[in-house]
């Protein structure tokens, strides 16, 4: 798991209006921001691997009397965080991603599979919008994973 401190808790599921008050609530009583549960990264759905939300494929990072936190494997939490990595490329919040990337210590072989997908992902979703677009995406996608690889894998 990534060892930083953070200000919010992205949720990758819909949040009920009830839960939603109490958090809220939680958040004014403990001078937390009033959006520390994070439901604006829900769209990062749509590029993870099947089965994803199926219990058996997350990880445990918390139990208590009243809640279960569950995150993603590091296999997964590779692929989100190169998909933000790449978009943000050059822009703010691109060293974050880049940083808990780092933190992941990967091998060059590990580095490959995630990239492939992202690159799959990606690209697949750019043809449906703009055919003529791909190819320049492609290039443009290639040489910003050649670079986070440089980045990653630098001496």
């Amino acid at each position: 798991m990534i060892q930083r401190l953070t200000t919010d808790v992205d949720v990758l599921t819909p949040i009920p209006q009830e839960i939603k008050s109490a958090f809220e609530q939680f958040a004014h009583d403990k001078g937390l921001h009033a959006e520390w549960l994070n439901n604006r990264v829900i769209t990062i759905k749509d590029i993870l691997p099947p089965g994803w939300a199926v219990t058996e494929n997350t990880v445990t990072v918390f139990q208590g009397k009243a809640i279960i936190v569950r995150s993603l494997p590091v296999a997964t939490l590779v692929k989100t965080k190169l998909f933000a990595a790449a978009d943000l490329f050059g822009h703010e919040g691109f060293m974050v991603h880049l940083s808990d990337l780092k933190s992941f210590k990967l091998t060059r072989k590990e580095f490959e599979e995630p990239r492939t997908y992202v690159t799959r992902k990606e690209l697949a979703e750019v043809h449906q919008k703009d055919k003529r677009g791909a190819k320049k995406r492609a290039s443009e996608l290639e040489s910003i994973l050649d670079a986070i690889k440089t980045v990653l894998f630098a001496p």
